[in-house]
């Protein structure tokens, strides 16, 4: 039997408590500041865009529908 432990480095071990309002959404505009979001069923990322290959920038990638959404032209469109 193998056993496999992750250990987080201390810098990553966060503590935090958010208060957050049910029912409020708050419109983006203008992008993602260069980010892109990774969605799936299972997970969620936020990448810095041209440090990734074909990755682009304020776009939002649905993994589990091969989809992207443009969020400077708010426009869908399938995975290249």
């Amino acid at each position: 039997m193998v056993r496999r432990e992750w250990v987080l480095p201390f810098i990553l071990q966060t503590d935090h408590t958010r208060k957050l309002d049910a029912g409020t959404w708050v419109p983006v505009t203008g992008g993602l500041g260069g980010q892109a979001i990774f969605l799936s069923e299972l997970f969620s990322k936020s990448v810095p865009a041209p440090a990734h290959g074909e990755v682009e920038k304020d776009m939002v990638y649905f993994v589990d529908t091969y989809d992207v959404w443009d969020m400077k032209s708010g426009t869908r469109r399938p995975f290249r």
